[in-house]
């Protein structure tokens, strides 16, 4: 709507973005493109000089207005608008919904759902490769000769039964890690001995997504498509750590999750190389689907960027005895991204315990280490675990949130790339229990397997 159509003493929000990008996955799935349709960008031009408004309600406690498809982060910046112009009261504000759409996946969970520790990610893995009808793609945010040679077998005998395998990396180099990465290029050698018949099936991505994003996406034979989203570097992990992923057969969530996909492998300029269009056919077969047939009790909803802080902030005000985050890296970041909301959640009389596995590089190179007693003096519990890679958080029994994003010390600037980090949002009854147990579960298990 525009200016003249607005009603009388509106509260009008200043906008925070002046354009939009038409490579980011959130516009693409928006439009329904065929397999041999672009997007080109151009700039938008309005009917009117006016600047055209969103009119969005609160009535109730309830925003209305916004498609069901709004991410978690717009929706926080609204819920925080609203507190600002003093709309609502913080806690009544959590209440806020859009309720249930075409953004948000339902599925039935249970706690196989939830993939914890290092053996049951390469079971997976094995497994998922076993029952892949047709297609199957890894997002590793590295890549490491020595992984890929331990997976080849299990990627050979996929090839044999007609399965593409496309095998996807975010960066070269990991800024935490003092050793060296391995050159890409052994493991391009490494897929060029194989016979032909599988190196035209299992194919390397020559190109970087920028991504820090860990993902697997399958076409069961029995399930049909599966997403898991989580915290393990397939093609690099030695499979010792104890990770955290979902897994899901959401197809509103398989289909966002390819979107991403796609838009870190499309080029600023030039033609779509051949895994984009691999992935494309792939986002086309899980679109043409009824978003509304999607059942269960659970909703899930994809976590891009800046929605993590969004999810922090949901968990401060609607936490009602339990916050548990969970991390590899506890660094600069963690001040203003979790200690201090999680600080207004612990004065509201919240457990709240933070886990991490070793401070970061730039902490450690400032002389700085995170302090159990400067952080129990302000209401939090902090642990170190030395063998966590998962990233997760717990808000009492119903919900949880499993992702790439360290939330104690990554921040998610312009300098990144656009879905350089991706998690699943849940809520349903007994998740929040599901995961704490498999994690206990799997620090008794470490605990037994060492020396």
């Amino acid at each position: 709507m525009y200016e003249k159509d607005l009603p009388e003493n509106p509260n009008l929000l200043e906008p925070i973005e002046q354009n939009y990008d038409p490579n980011d996955a959130t516009i693409r799935d928006l439009l329904y493109l065929g397999v041999d349709e672009d997007l080109e960008d151009e700039e938008p031009k309005l009917r009117t000089p006016s600047r055209p408004y969103a009119r969005i309600y609160l009535d109730m406690g309830e925003l209305t207005g916004l498609p069901d498809y709004a991410p978690m982060r717009l929706r926080e910046k609204l819920r925080a608008q609203l507190i600002k112009l003093g709309a609502v009261p913080m806690k009544r504000a959590a209440k806020i919904s859009t309720g249930m759409g075409e953004g948000v996946g339902r599925a039935s969970l249970d706690s196989s759902n939830f993939i914890v520790g290092g053996e049951e990610h390469f079971e997976f893995l094995q497994s998922a490769l076993r029952s892949t009808k047709s297609y199957i793609a890894f997002h590793s945010c590295f890549v490491h000769p020595e992984t890929v040679k331990r997976l080849l077998p299990s990627f050979s005998e996929a090839a044999r039964r007609g399965v593409k395998v496309d095998l996807l990396w975010g960066l070269r180099v990991d800024a935490e890690d003092p050793k060296p990465a391995a050159p890409i290029g052994e493991v391009q050698q490494l897929l060029a001995m194989l016979p032909q018949s599988a190196n035209q099936r299992i194919q390397l991505s020559p190109n970087s997504s920028g991504s820090h994003a860990k993902i697997i996406i399958f076409d069961d034979k029995e399930l049909g498509w599966t997403t898991v989203v989580g915290s393990c570097n397939y093609l690099s992990s030695w499979y010792s750590a104890k990770d955290v992923s979902l897994r899901t057969t959401s197809r509103v969530v398989g289909r966002e999750v390819v979107g991403q996909l796609i838009s870190a492998q499309v080029p600023s300029a030039g033609s779509w190389p051949a895994v984009a269009r691999r992935l494309r056919s792939v986002w086309q077969a899980i679109r043409s689907f009824d978003p509304q047939t999607e059942a269960g009790e659970y909703s899930i909803e994809l976590l891009v960027d800046e929605d993590h802080y969004a999810c922090i902030t949901r968990a401060r005000d609607e936490a009602k005895s339990r916050i548990l985050i969970g991390c590899d890296l506890f660094g600069l970041a963690a001040e203003t991204s979790v200690v201090v909301p999680m600080e207004v959640a612990a004065r509201d009389g919240c457990r709240v315990e933070l886990m991490y596995n070793r401070p970061s590089k730039t902490m450690t190179e400032q002389g700085r280490a995170p302090s159990v007693n400067e952080l129990a003096a302000r209401g939090l519990e902090l642990h170190r675990d030395p063998s966590l890679h998962g990233k997760f958080l717990i808000v009492d029994n119903d919900t949880v949130a499993v992702t790439s994003f360290n939330w104690l010390s990554t921040s998610v600037s312009g300098a990144r790339s656009r879905g350089a980090e991706l998690g699943l949002h849940v809520r349903g009854p007994g998740v929040g229990s599901w995961l704490a147990e498999k994690l206990t579960a799997e620090q008794s298990a470490g605990s037994e397997r060492a020396p």
